[in-house]
């Protein structure tokens, strides 16, 4: 699903002025009285403001620094050189300087609100959430905050009830905002209610055309409704207005897997690839594309690709490793693979599972029939298991545990792919 993202916006937009008239306009004006000075801090800080706009960081910070100077309690100032410390990437001094804003203006909405995104994006879901609930009492009237803990509770806290209801009030506060409005359809689709989300979502297209995340979503909704015609469309819309927007690019990639058009479903995970070298998703998809039409060697290659872009992916060191014993080129670093993904993944029975059929393959029975009786205690309704699990008894000739386990694997369903094989074995050891 289309993740959402905590974007660290500016903190601070005014009108533009001329930099380079910061100092003209600071001995102009006679330098006394604090209505002069007042109004020469606002002068000076809308001048910083059109430096920060301009991307002249360090005439912004300046002028931000002057600001202070004349008034020490200009809040605005402080995140202003908060967010010019963010874009440096020094992050230690954006933290340290939000934090100074909060302990100098801590009534102030804008303040808790940036607080309250900064924590966001920091991974501090509880200061987060306390910081933007400020915000709504600071300001009642904002659909922001509301918004944001609507990304919250959805990202974070995975509670789309408490989702839905924030992206409701923020709407209601605020009806034109359409990041609400599609938060409010992925909320109401992770809590199962597409037909509301369909709604949401197309007032979220509606409000705001080009965003190309609403129609990925979109598409998502239609392909949990079985409307493949109806996805392709939207992951198309999306890809127009944004080529390089991989999740609808997979997400396309997928319809055409389905619609059994595999060519042309490489095609598209392979673009994806191109345009986002970086994205695990993409090489996963590629390669159990290539590994479903047996091209073992392609497959290989996706799956390595897609490990270095996400290290923690289970599913593609598992993947690996079958790819690895079917090839029968490296049944030492499938092993290695096979227990990483077990290792990733300890309730994932299918895991196990690999992992069996790999030390089968090296020879190694004791730990094949280990890994395999792991992935029946996991999944013992799984009849596949328990047969492998028999498959494997009988070559150590365990013979009374294979019949039971080939036994137990007819017993759950007697036309499981490898069903007749079974009843072959069990026949064969007197079963």
């Amino acid at each position: 699903m289309t993740k959402f993202s905590v974007a660290f916006a500016p903190f601070a937009t005014c009108a533009v002025l001329t930099a380079a008239s910061v100092l003209t306009v600071a001995s102009a004006a006679p330098v006394s009285g604090p209505a002069v000075q007042a109004t020469t801090a606002q002068q000076t800080y809308e001048q910083g403001t059109a430096a920060l706009r301009r991307g002249d960081l360090a005439t912004a910070a300046s002028a931000f620094e002057a600001v202070l100077g004349i008034d020490p309690t200009r809040h605005d100032a402080i995140l202003s050189l908060a967010e010019i410390a963010r874009v440096q990437g020094n992050l230690a001094e954006t933290d340290r300087r939000i934090r100074d804003a909060v302990a100098r203006k801590p009534e102030s909405a804008e303040v808790q609100l940036a607080f309250g995104k900064w924590s966001m994006s920091r991974g501090d879901v509880e200061t987060a959430r306390q910081a933007l609930l400020k915000t709504t009492e600071l300001d009642p009237a904002l659909g922001t905050p509301w918004a944001d803990l609507g990304v919250l509770y959805l990202q974070a806290l995975n509670d789309p009830a408490k989702a839905i209801d924030a992206f409701r009030e923020a709407i209601k506060r605020s009806p034109s905002l359409a990041g609400a409005h599609y938060g409010l359809g992925a909320s109401l689709l992770r809590a199962g209610k597409p037909d509301e989300a369909e709604i949401a979502l197309r007032k979220a297209a509606e409000l705001d055309p080009q965003q190309p995340a609403t129609y990925d979503m979109l598409g998502r909704l239609y392909m949990l409704q079985g409307r493949g015609d109806d996805a392709l469309k939207e992951f198309e819309r999306a890809l127009t207005i944004q080529p390089g927007f991989t999740d609808a690019r997979l997400g396309a990639g997928d319809l055409l897997m389905l619609a059994g058009r595999v060519d042309d479903a490489i095609l598209a995970f392979t673009r994806a690839t191109e345009l986002d070298p970086g994205s695990a998703a993409a090489w996963l998809n590629l390669g159990m594309a290539e590994h479903g039409r047996g091209k073992l060697e392609a497959a290989e290659k996706a799956y390595r690709n897609a490990i270095t872009a996400n290290a923690r992916l289970a599913l593609a060191y598992n993947n690996l490793a079958a790819v690895l014993t079917d090839r029968k080129t490296d049944l030492e670093g499938a092993e290695v693979f096979a227990i990483k993904a077990v290792e990733l993944a300890p309730n994932a029975a299918a895991f196990y599972d690999t992992l069996g059929w790999v030390r089968r393959a090296r020879g190694n029975l004791p730990g094949a029939a280990e890994a395999l009786q792991k992935a029946v205690a996991v999944s013992p309704q799984q009849p596949v298991f328990a047969y492998r699990l028999g498959v494997v008894l009988a070559e150590a000739k365990r013979t009374d545990e294979a019949k039971a386990a080939l036994t137990s694997a007819l017993k759950l369903n007697d036309k499981f792919p490898g069903a007749d094989d079974a009843r072959k074995r069990l026949a064969d050891l007197g079963g």
